[in-house]
Protein backbone atom coordinates (compact mmCIF):
# COMPACT_ATOMS: atom_id res chain seq x y z
CA UNK A 1 0.00 0.00 0.00
CA UNK A 2 1.31 3.66 -0.81
CA UNK A 3 0.94 5.20 2.67
CA UNK A 4 2.03 2.35 4.47
CA UNK A 5 5.21 2.84 2.08
CA UNK A 6 5.37 6.33 2.70
CA UNK A 7 4.77 5.48 6.59
CA UNK A 8 7.58 2.83 6.68
CA UNK A 9 9.71 5.38 5.14
CA UNK A 10 9.79 8.02 7.22
CA UNK A 11 9.91 5.54 10.37
CA UNK A 12 12.96 4.08 8.41
CA UNK A 13 14.15 8.22 8.16
CA UNK A 14 14.09 8.36 12.10
CA UNK A 15 15.94 4.61 13.36
CA UNK A 16 18.77 5.49 10.66
CA UNK A 17 18.60 9.62 10.72
CA UNK A 18 22.03 11.51 10.20
CA UNK A 19 22.40 15.29 10.01
CA UNK A 20 23.28 16.00 6.56
CA UNK A 21 24.20 18.96 4.84
CA UNK A 22 21.14 19.63 3.18
CA UNK A 23 19.26 19.62 6.75
CA UNK A 24 21.21 22.22 8.46
CA UNK A 25 21.00 24.89 5.37
CA UNK A 26 17.42 23.79 5.69
CA UNK A 27 17.78 24.89 9.14
CA UNK A 28 20.19 27.42 8.71
CA UNK A 29 17.24 29.27 6.41
CA UNK A 30 13.81 28.10 8.44
CA UNK A 31 15.48 29.70 11.14
CA UNK A 32 16.62 32.69 9.75
CA UNK A 33 12.97 33.26 8.32
CA UNK A 34 11.46 33.17 12.02
CA UNK A 35 13.95 35.24 13.26
CA UNK A 36 13.53 33.40 16.76
CA UNK A 37 15.56 29.95 18.26
CA UNK A 38 13.58 26.72 18.31
CA UNK A 39 13.54 24.37 20.74
CA UNK A 40 14.60 20.91 19.79
CA UNK A 41 11.37 19.62 19.39
CA UNK A 42 10.55 22.21 16.91
CA UNK A 43 13.44 22.11 15.10
CA UNK A 44 12.68 17.74 15.00
CA UNK A 45 9.33 18.44 13.87
CA UNK A 46 10.53 21.03 11.28
CA UNK A 47 13.00 18.17 9.66
CA UNK A 48 9.95 15.33 9.91
CA UNK A 49 7.63 17.49 8.00
CA UNK A 50 10.37 18.41 5.38
CA UNK A 51 11.29 14.90 4.54
CA UNK A 52 7.64 13.85 5.18
CA UNK A 53 7.20 16.24 2.31
CA UNK A 54 9.48 15.07 -0.36
CA UNK A 55 8.85 11.33 0.33
CA UNK A 56 5.12 12.58 -0.37
CA UNK A 57 6.63 13.83 -3.34
CA UNK A 58 8.74 11.38 -4.44
CA UNK A 59 5.60 8.92 -4.22
CA UNK A 60 3.68 11.11 -6.52
CA UNK A 61 6.02 11.48 -8.81
CA UNK A 62 6.17 8.24 -8.94
CA UNK A 63 2.50 7.29 -9.75
CA UNK A 64 1.46 10.72 -10.92
CA UNK A 65 0.20 8.90 -14.51
CA UNK A 66 -2.06 6.11 -12.68
CA UNK A 67 -5.37 7.20 -11.83
CA UNK A 68 -7.75 7.30 -9.00
CA UNK A 69 -10.52 5.11 -8.34
CA UNK A 70 -13.74 6.27 -8.99
CA UNK A 71 -17.29 4.41 -9.65
CA UNK A 72 -18.01 7.05 -12.56
CA UNK A 73 -14.97 6.05 -14.85
CA UNK A 74 -14.42 3.87 -17.65
CA UNK A 75 -11.19 1.66 -17.26
CA UNK A 76 -9.45 -1.26 -19.45
CA UNK A 77 -8.00 -4.43 -19.18
CA UNK A 78 -4.48 -3.77 -18.04
CA UNK A 79 -5.03 -0.10 -16.77
CA UNK A 80 -3.22 0.25 -12.86
CA UNK A 81 -5.33 2.22 -10.76
CA UNK A 82 -5.05 3.57 -7.19
CA UNK A 83 -7.77 3.16 -4.45
CA UNK A 84 -7.59 6.03 -1.97
CA UNK A 85 -10.75 4.59 -0.09
CA UNK A 86 -8.36 1.20 0.71
CA UNK A 87 -5.04 3.39 1.56
CA UNK A 88 -3.80 4.30 -1.59
CA UNK A 89 -3.54 0.49 -2.68
CA UNK A 90 -2.61 0.03 -6.58
CA UNK A 91 -4.01 -2.25 -8.43
CA UNK A 92 -4.44 -3.32 -11.97
CA UNK A 93 -7.38 -4.63 -14.33
CA UNK A 94 -7.54 -7.91 -15.49
CA UNK A 95 -10.89 -8.38 -16.57
CA UNK A 96 -14.05 -6.55 -17.12
CA UNK A 97 -17.87 -7.68 -17.29
CA UNK A 98 -21.42 -5.86 -17.72
CA UNK A 99 -23.11 -5.07 -14.49
CA UNK A 100 -26.59 -6.60 -13.52
CA UNK A 101 -28.72 -4.16 -10.85
CA UNK A 102 -32.09 -2.93 -12.09
CA UNK A 103 -31.76 0.17 -9.35
CA UNK A 104 -28.83 1.18 -10.66
CA UNK A 105 -29.17 1.24 -14.35
CA UNK A 106 -26.13 -0.03 -17.08
CA UNK A 107 -22.79 0.21 -15.39
CA UNK A 108 -19.78 -1.86 -15.55
CA UNK A 109 -18.00 -4.16 -13.26
CA UNK A 110 -13.75 -4.59 -13.70
CA UNK A 111 -11.78 -7.01 -11.92
CA UNK A 112 -8.88 -6.06 -10.06
CA UNK A 113 -5.93 -7.56 -8.94
CA UNK A 114 -3.83 -5.45 -5.94
CA UNK A 115 -0.05 -5.81 -5.86
CA UNK A 116 -0.56 -7.73 -2.49
CA UNK A 117 -2.20 -10.52 -4.60
CA UNK A 118 -5.85 -10.36 -3.91
CA UNK A 119 -8.56 -10.14 -6.32
CA UNK A 120 -11.29 -8.08 -5.77
CA UNK A 121 -14.53 -6.43 -7.92
CA UNK A 122 -15.33 -2.94 -8.67
CA UNK A 123 -18.37 -0.83 -10.51
CA UNK A 124 -17.38 1.71 -12.99
CA UNK A 125 -19.46 3.74 -15.35
CA UNK A 126 -21.50 4.24 -12.41
CA UNK A 127 -22.86 7.78 -12.56
CA UNK A 128 -24.25 7.76 -8.89
CA UNK A 129 -22.15 7.06 -5.81
CA UNK A 130 -20.33 8.72 -2.99
CA UNK A 131 -17.23 8.13 -3.89
CA UNK A 132 -17.25 10.09 -7.19
CA UNK A 133 -17.19 12.89 -5.12
CA UNK A 134 -14.95 11.55 -2.43
CA UNK A 135 -12.63 9.05 -3.23
CA UNK A 136 -11.22 8.57 0.10
CA UNK A 137 -14.72 7.08 1.36
CA UNK A 138 -14.83 9.58 4.03
CA UNK A 139 -15.80 13.28 4.56
CA UNK A 140 -12.10 14.75 4.66
CA UNK A 141 -10.88 15.16 1.39
CA UNK A 142 -7.04 13.49 0.82
CA UNK A 143 -4.75 12.34 -1.94
CA UNK A 144 -2.29 10.43 -2.43
CA UNK A 145 0.42 13.00 -1.93
CA UNK A 146 -0.96 14.58 1.31
CA UNK A 147 1.65 16.12 4.15
CA UNK A 148 1.43 13.47 7.06
CA UNK A 149 1.38 15.30 10.86
CA UNK A 150 4.13 13.81 13.06
CA UNK A 151 1.43 13.23 15.56
CA UNK A 152 -0.09 10.35 13.11
CA UNK A 153 2.39 8.22 12.38
CA UNK A 154 6.00 9.23 15.02
CA UNK A 155 4.73 8.00 18.70
CA UNK A 156 7.75 7.17 20.29
CA UNK A 157 9.81 7.88 17.09
CA UNK A 158 9.48 11.54 17.99
CA UNK A 159 11.37 11.04 21.21
CA UNK A 160 14.17 9.10 19.48
CA UNK A 161 14.19 11.49 16.80
CA UNK A 162 14.60 14.78 19.04
CA UNK A 163 16.93 12.81 21.07
CA UNK A 164 19.17 11.87 18.25
CA UNK A 165 19.03 15.43 16.62
CA UNK A 166 20.12 17.19 20.02
CA UNK A 167 23.06 15.37 20.46
CA UNK A 168 24.80 15.72 16.69
CA UNK A 169 23.43 19.47 16.70
CA UNK A 170 25.67 19.68 19.85
CA UNK A 171 28.23 19.02 18.02
CA UNK A 172 28.30 21.01 15.54
CA UNK A 173 29.60 24.44 15.90
CA UNK A 174 27.27 26.04 13.86
CA UNK A 175 24.49 25.86 15.81
CA UNK A 176 24.10 27.41 19.14
CA UNK A 177 22.20 26.02 22.03
CA UNK A 178 20.79 28.39 25.02
CA UNK A 179 17.59 27.18 27.19
CA UNK A 180 17.30 24.19 25.24
CA UNK A 181 16.91 26.11 22.11
CA UNK A 182 18.71 26.68 18.98
CA UNK A 183 19.79 29.20 16.27
CA UNK A 184 22.62 29.66 13.46
CA UNK A 185 25.89 30.99 15.98
CA UNK A 186 26.51 33.50 12.73
CA UNK A 187 23.42 34.70 12.43
CA UNK A 188 23.35 35.91 16.37
CA UNK A 189 23.02 39.54 17.01
CA UNK A 190 26.59 40.63 18.48
CA UNK A 191 27.33 40.71 22.34
CA UNK A 192 30.49 42.92 22.97
CA UNK A 193 32.77 43.07 25.87
CA UNK A 194 30.83 46.42 27.05
CA UNK A 195 27.65 44.65 27.20
CA UNK A 196 28.69 41.91 29.06
CA UNK A 197 30.85 44.23 31.51
CA UNK A 198 27.30 45.61 31.68
CA UNK A 199 25.84 42.61 32.85
CA UNK A 200 27.93 41.72 35.23
CA UNK A 201 27.71 45.24 36.76
CA UNK A 202 24.08 44.92 37.03
CA UNK A 203 24.29 41.66 38.74
CA UNK A 204 26.79 43.13 41.24
CA UNK A 205 24.35 45.67 41.96
CA UNK A 206 21.36 42.70 42.46
CA UNK A 207 22.57 42.14 46.27
CA UNK A 208 23.17 38.76 45.95
CA UNK A 209 20.01 37.62 43.93
CA UNK A 210 20.16 36.16 40.26
CA UNK A 211 18.63 38.41 37.85
CA UNK A 212 16.78 36.77 34.60
CA UNK A 213 18.09 37.56 30.57
CA UNK A 214 15.23 39.78 30.23
CA UNK A 215 16.21 41.79 33.28
CA UNK A 216 19.56 41.74 32.47
CA UNK A 217 18.69 42.96 29.03
CA UNK A 218 17.19 45.79 29.93
CA UNK A 219 19.78 47.32 31.22
CA UNK A 220 22.03 46.98 27.78
CA UNK A 221 21.65 49.34 24.95
CA UNK A 222 20.68 47.22 22.23
CA UNK A 223 18.86 48.40 19.21
CA UNK A 224 15.26 48.70 19.04
CA UNK A 225 14.97 47.28 15.60
CA UNK A 226 16.38 43.90 16.85
CA UNK A 227 14.06 40.72 17.60
CA UNK A 228 13.55 41.01 20.90
CA UNK A 229 13.89 36.85 20.88
CA UNK A 230 16.79 37.07 19.30
CA UNK A 231 18.55 39.54 21.55
CA UNK A 232 17.61 37.36 24.65
CA UNK A 233 18.95 34.54 22.82
CA UNK A 234 22.42 36.31 21.65
CA UNK A 235 22.66 37.94 25.01
CA UNK A 236 22.25 34.60 26.92
CA UNK A 237 24.61 32.09 24.68
CA UNK A 238 27.35 35.30 25.30
CA UNK A 239 26.60 35.03 28.90
CA UNK A 240 27.09 30.78 28.73
CA UNK A 241 30.31 30.96 27.46
CA UNK A 242 31.79 33.93 29.72
CA UNK A 243 33.18 31.85 32.60
CA UNK A 244 31.80 35.06 34.94
CA UNK A 245 28.54 33.49 34.93
CA UNK A 246 26.02 31.23 35.62
CA UNK A 247 22.77 30.16 34.94
CA UNK A 248 21.00 28.83 38.21
CA UNK A 249 17.33 28.89 37.47
CA UNK A 250 15.26 25.91 37.65
CA UNK A 251 14.24 24.03 34.24
CA UNK A 252 11.92 26.43 32.35
CA UNK A 253 13.24 29.61 34.11
CA UNK A 254 16.80 31.36 33.02
CA UNK A 255 18.20 33.10 35.94
CA UNK A 256 22.05 34.64 35.88
CA UNK A 257 24.78 34.29 38.89
CA UNK A 258 28.37 35.50 38.94
CA UNK A 259 30.16 32.80 39.89
CA UNK A 260 32.97 34.73 41.83
CA UNK A 261 29.56 35.32 44.53
CA UNK A 262 28.94 31.86 44.45
CA UNK A 263 29.55 30.14 47.97
CA UNK A 264 32.67 28.30 47.72
CA UNK A 265 31.34 25.52 49.16
CA UNK A 266 29.04 25.41 45.91
CA UNK A 267 32.17 25.42 43.65
CA UNK A 268 33.97 23.07 45.68
CA UNK A 269 32.80 20.31 47.75
CA UNK A 270 33.54 19.88 51.77
CA UNK A 271 36.32 17.23 51.92
CA UNK A 272 33.59 15.28 53.81
CA UNK A 273 31.64 15.09 51.17
CA UNK A 274 33.76 13.96 48.33
CA UNK A 275 33.06 10.76 46.54
CA UNK A 276 35.34 8.51 45.06
CA UNK A 277 32.95 5.45 43.71
CA UNK A 278 34.37 1.90 44.75
CA UNK A 279 33.23 -0.79 43.00
CA UNK A 280 32.06 -3.92 45.12
CA UNK A 281 30.08 -7.43 44.24
CA UNK A 282 26.65 -6.55 44.32
CA UNK A 283 25.26 -9.88 44.98
CA UNK A 284 27.70 -10.37 47.96
CA UNK A 285 25.08 -8.00 49.45
CA UNK A 286 21.99 -10.28 50.79
CA UNK A 287 18.59 -9.49 50.93
CA UNK A 288 18.49 -7.77 54.71
CA UNK A 289 21.35 -5.68 54.25
CA UNK A 290 20.17 -4.37 51.09
CA UNK A 291 17.29 -3.63 51.58
CA UNK A 292 18.89 -2.11 54.65
CA UNK A 293 20.79 0.06 52.25
CA UNK A 294 17.57 0.93 50.21
CA UNK A 295 16.51 2.66 53.94
CA UNK A 296 19.39 4.87 54.49
CA UNK A 297 19.18 6.66 50.91
CA UNK A 298 22.78 7.57 50.30
CA UNK A 299 22.42 10.38 47.83
CA UNK A 300 25.14 7.75 45.85
CA UNK A 301 23.65 4.27 47.03
CA UNK A 302 21.01 2.51 46.24
CA UNK A 303 17.76 4.45 46.24
CA UNK A 304 14.56 3.14 47.00
CA UNK A 305 11.32 3.02 44.32
CA UNK A 306 9.17 6.11 44.35
CA UNK A 307 5.57 4.99 43.80
CA UNK A 308 4.23 8.55 44.93
CA UNK A 309 5.49 11.85 45.02
CA UNK A 310 5.57 13.20 49.05
CA UNK A 311 5.59 16.89 50.09
CA UNK A 312 7.63 15.77 53.03
CA UNK A 313 10.61 13.52 53.75
CA UNK A 314 11.90 12.67 57.07
CA UNK A 315 15.83 11.64 57.14
CA UNK A 316 18.67 10.86 59.75
CA UNK A 317 21.18 13.60 59.33
CA UNK A 318 24.46 11.75 58.45
CA UNK A 319 27.43 13.02 60.74
CA UNK A 320 29.30 14.70 56.68
CA UNK A 321 26.28 16.61 56.01
CA UNK A 322 25.79 18.24 59.38
CA UNK A 323 29.56 19.57 59.22
CA UNK A 324 28.97 20.46 56.47
CA UNK A 325 25.72 22.51 55.91
CA UNK A 326 23.97 20.63 53.47
CA UNK A 327 21.19 18.18 52.69
CA UNK A 328 21.56 14.56 50.77
CA UNK A 329 20.31 15.12 47.50
CA UNK A 330 18.61 11.59 47.56
CA UNK A 331 15.59 10.53 45.11
CA UNK A 332 13.17 11.51 47.31
CA UNK A 333 14.47 14.86 48.33
CA UNK A 334 15.62 15.84 44.80
CA UNK A 335 11.72 15.90 44.49
CA UNK A 336 10.87 18.69 46.60
CA UNK A 337 13.66 20.84 44.80
CA UNK A 338 13.39 22.57 41.40
CA UNK A 339 15.53 20.67 38.36
CA UNK A 340 17.38 22.20 35.74
CA UNK A 341 17.83 21.27 31.83
CA UNK A 342 20.93 22.96 31.76
CA UNK A 343 22.30 24.57 35.03
CA UNK A 344 24.38 22.51 38.15
CA UNK A 345 23.75 24.26 40.60
CA UNK A 346 20.63 26.08 41.31
CA UNK A 347 19.90 28.94 43.58
CA UNK A 348 16.93 28.02 46.40
CA UNK A 349 15.23 29.24 49.42
CA UNK A 350 15.67 27.64 52.80
CA UNK A 351 13.01 28.29 55.50
CA UNK A 352 13.33 27.88 59.40
CA UNK A 353 9.97 26.11 59.45
CA UNK A 354 9.98 26.80 63.59
CA UNK A 355 10.53 30.85 62.93
CA UNK A 356 9.78 31.48 59.64
CA UNK A 357 13.51 32.46 58.88
CA UNK A 358 14.72 32.44 55.44
CA UNK A 359 18.24 31.85 53.86
CA UNK A 360 19.84 31.34 50.36
CA UNK A 361 20.25 27.73 49.67
CA UNK A 362 22.32 26.36 46.80
CA UNK A 363 21.22 22.87 44.84
CA UNK A 364 24.51 21.43 43.74
CA UNK A 365 23.24 18.61 41.29
CA UNK A 366 26.98 16.99 40.03
CA UNK A 367 27.66 16.57 44.08
CA UNK A 368 24.19 15.84 44.97
CA UNK A 369 23.78 17.89 47.85
CA UNK A 370 21.78 20.90 49.14
CA UNK A 371 24.29 23.58 50.69
CA UNK A 372 23.08 26.16 53.15
CA UNK A 373 22.08 25.34 56.52
CA UNK A 374 25.51 25.35 58.48
CA UNK A 375 24.02 28.29 60.58
CA UNK A 376 20.71 26.62 61.01
CA UNK A 377 21.87 23.61 62.40
CA UNK A 378 24.20 25.64 64.70
CA UNK A 379 21.17 27.74 65.99
CA UNK A 380 19.38 24.18 66.90
CA UNK A 381 22.24 22.47 68.10
CA UNK A 382 21.05 19.91 65.66
CA UNK A 383 23.70 16.66 66.00
CA UNK A 384 24.45 14.15 63.61
CA UNK A 385 21.60 11.45 63.36
CA UNK A 386 18.65 14.13 64.54
CA UNK A 387 15.09 13.43 62.16
CA UNK A 388 14.86 16.32 59.93
CA UNK A 389 11.75 17.08 58.06
CA UNK A 390 12.32 18.68 54.53
CA UNK A 391 8.99 19.75 53.09
CA UNK A 392 7.81 21.71 49.69
CA UNK A 393 6.59 25.12 50.02
CA UNK A 394 4.04 26.27 47.94
CA UNK A 395 6.21 28.78 46.34
CA UNK A 396 8.53 27.22 43.40
CA UNK A 397 12.26 27.17 44.69
CA UNK A 398 11.59 27.20 48.29
CA UNK A 399 11.61 24.21 50.93
CA UNK A 400 10.83 24.35 54.97
CA UNK A 401 13.35 22.37 57.56
CA UNK A 402 12.19 21.59 60.80
CA UNK A 403 13.45 19.19 63.19
CA UNK A 404 11.37 17.09 65.63
CA UNK A 405 11.45 18.74 69.00
CA UNK A 406 11.39 17.46 72.73
CA UNK A 407 12.06 18.69 75.87
CA UNK A 408 15.62 18.77 77.24
CA UNK A 409 17.43 15.57 78.44
CA UNK A 410 21.25 14.32 78.99
CA UNK A 411 21.49 10.80 77.37
CA UNK A 412 24.44 8.31 76.66
CA UNK A 413 25.35 9.00 73.03
CA UNK A 414 28.20 7.86 70.80
CA UNK A 415 30.95 10.46 70.76
CA UNK A 416 33.69 10.93 68.33
CA UNK A 417 37.34 12.53 68.69
CA UNK A 418 40.96 12.73 68.05
CA UNK A 419 43.30 10.86 70.09
CA UNK A 420 46.77 10.76 68.43
CA UNK A 421 45.83 11.49 64.80
CA UNK A 422 43.24 8.77 64.79
CA UNK A 423 39.47 8.37 65.15
CA UNK A 424 38.40 7.44 68.26
CA UNK A 425 34.94 6.22 69.57
CA UNK A 426 33.42 6.92 73.09
CA UNK A 427 29.99 6.56 74.47
CA UNK A 428 29.29 10.31 76.44
CA UNK A 429 26.74 12.55 77.96
CA UNK A 430 24.85 15.25 75.77
CA UNK A 431 21.72 16.77 76.15
CA UNK A 432 19.59 16.77 73.64
CA UNK A 433 16.04 18.24 72.41
CA UNK A 434 15.19 17.12 69.69
CA UNK A 435 14.07 13.14 68.36
CA UNK A 436 17.31 11.00 67.01
CA UNK A 437 18.02 7.47 65.70
CA UNK A 438 19.74 5.55 68.19
CA UNK A 439 21.79 3.30 66.08
CA UNK A 440 23.05 6.60 63.90
CA UNK A 441 23.67 9.20 66.46
CA UNK A 442 27.20 10.36 66.60
CA UNK A 443 28.52 13.68 68.52
CA UNK A 444 31.69 15.65 68.59
CA UNK A 445 33.19 18.92 69.77
CA UNK A 446 36.26 18.27 67.22
CA UNK A 447 35.64 19.13 63.39
CA UNK A 448 38.43 20.77 62.54
CA UNK A 449 40.78 18.11 63.45
CA UNK A 450 38.46 15.34 62.71
CA UNK A 451 38.98 17.25 59.09
CA UNK A 452 42.61 16.84 59.62
CA UNK A 453 42.10 12.84 59.70
CA UNK A 454 40.18 12.85 56.67
CA UNK A 455 42.77 15.05 54.64
CA UNK A 456 45.93 12.07 56.10
CA UNK A 457 43.41 9.26 55.01
CA UNK A 458 42.72 10.62 51.75
CA UNK A 459 46.47 11.50 51.33
CA UNK A 460 47.69 7.97 52.52
CA UNK A 461 44.98 5.71 50.51
CA UNK A 462 44.20 4.08 53.27
CA UNK A 463 42.01 0.95 52.13
CA UNK A 464 38.39 0.56 52.95
CA UNK A 465 38.88 -3.34 54.44
CA UNK A 466 40.90 -1.30 57.19
CA UNK A 467 38.94 1.41 57.94
CA UNK A 468 35.93 -0.41 58.38
CA UNK A 469 37.75 -2.98 60.48
CA UNK A 470 39.67 0.03 62.80
CA UNK A 471 35.94 1.27 63.50
CA UNK A 472 34.00 -1.59 63.40
CA UNK A 473 36.68 -2.77 66.66
CA UNK A 474 36.04 0.37 68.50
CA UNK A 475 32.49 0.45 67.95
CA UNK A 476 31.80 -2.88 69.40
CA UNK A 477 33.58 -1.71 72.65
CA UNK A 478 30.48 0.56 73.35
CA UNK A 479 27.83 -2.08 73.61
CA UNK A 480 27.67 -4.58 76.34
CA UNK A 481 26.31 -6.72 73.76
CA UNK A 482 29.72 -6.80 71.69
CA UNK A 483 27.40 -5.91 68.91
CA UNK A 484 27.32 -3.34 66.25
CA UNK A 485 24.56 -2.39 64.17
CA UNK A 486 24.83 -2.18 60.05
CA UNK A 487 23.58 1.67 60.12
CA UNK A 488 25.99 2.35 62.94
CA UNK A 489 28.95 1.33 61.01
CA UNK A 490 27.52 3.43 57.76
CA UNK A 491 27.91 6.23 59.58
CA UNK A 492 31.11 6.43 61.86
CA UNK A 493 33.01 5.39 58.95
CA UNK A 494 31.66 7.75 56.68
CA UNK A 495 33.26 9.99 59.29
CA UNK A 496 36.64 9.28 57.29
CA UNK A 497 35.53 8.65 54.56
CA UNK A 498 32.60 9.04 52.04
CA UNK A 499 31.09 5.85 51.13
CA UNK A 500 27.75 4.66 50.48
CA UNK A 501 26.52 1.81 52.29
CA UNK A 502 26.97 -1.02 49.19
CA UNK A 503 30.95 -1.22 49.75
CA UNK A 504 30.31 -1.17 53.65
CA UNK A 505 28.09 -3.87 53.53
CA UNK A 506 30.02 -5.64 51.21
CA UNK A 507 32.78 -5.91 53.92
CA UNK A 508 30.56 -7.56 56.64
CA UNK A 509 28.78 -10.04 53.86
CA UNK A 510 32.20 -11.16 52.04
CA UNK A 511 35.26 -10.94 54.93
CA UNK A 512 34.52 -14.05 57.60
CA UNK A 513 35.59 -12.30 60.47
CA UNK A 514 32.68 -10.66 60.82
CA UNK A 515 29.52 -12.94 62.08
CA UNK A 516 25.63 -11.70 61.58
CA UNK A 517 23.90 -11.88 64.51
CA UNK A 518 20.33 -10.73 63.43
CA UNK A 519 18.62 -7.50 63.09
CA UNK A 520 21.08 -5.90 61.08
CA UNK A 521 23.84 -6.63 64.26
CA UNK A 522 27.10 -7.52 63.52
CA UNK A 523 29.79 -9.18 65.89
CA UNK A 524 33.79 -9.41 65.19
CA UNK A 525 35.08 -13.04 65.58
CA UNK A 526 37.28 -13.76 68.98
CA UNK A 527 39.98 -14.24 67.34
CA UNK A 528 40.14 -10.92 65.68
CA UNK A 529 38.68 -9.10 68.44
CA UNK A 530 41.59 -10.28 70.47
CA UNK A 531 43.90 -9.76 68.50
CA UNK A 532 43.55 -6.15 68.43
Amino acid sequence: MVQQHQEQTLKEWVDTFELLPADIEFLTHYLLERETPLSTEDVALALFQRYSQETVDQVYEQHRNISLYTPKASYTIGQDIMFPMLDYSLGRVTATRDGLNADQGNFQVIQVEFQEGYIRDFASRLGDHTLNTDPTGNTETATCHRKYAPEEIMGEDLTRLIMCLESQLLENEGFVRSSGHWFPRDLLFEVNPGHLNLAEAALDMANGEPLSTEQILAQLDFPADVNKKLQAFSLESALQEDKRFDEVGPQGQVLWFLHRMEPPETLNPPIRLRHDPITFPQLALTPELRSLAEDIEDEFGEQPEISQLDNQVRLVLPFHHRWSGTLPLSSRIARLFPNAAMSTRLQVTLEDGHSGDRVKGWVVLPDRFVWGLGSWYEKYEVPAGAYVNVSKAESPGKVTVTVQRRPPSKDWLRSVQVVHDKLRFAMTQSIVAMEYADEMIITTEHIAEIDQVIVVAEQQRIPLHVIVMDIFRQLVDLTPQGTVHASTLYHAVNILRRVPPGPIFAQLAERSCYHFVGDAYWRLDPSYYEAS
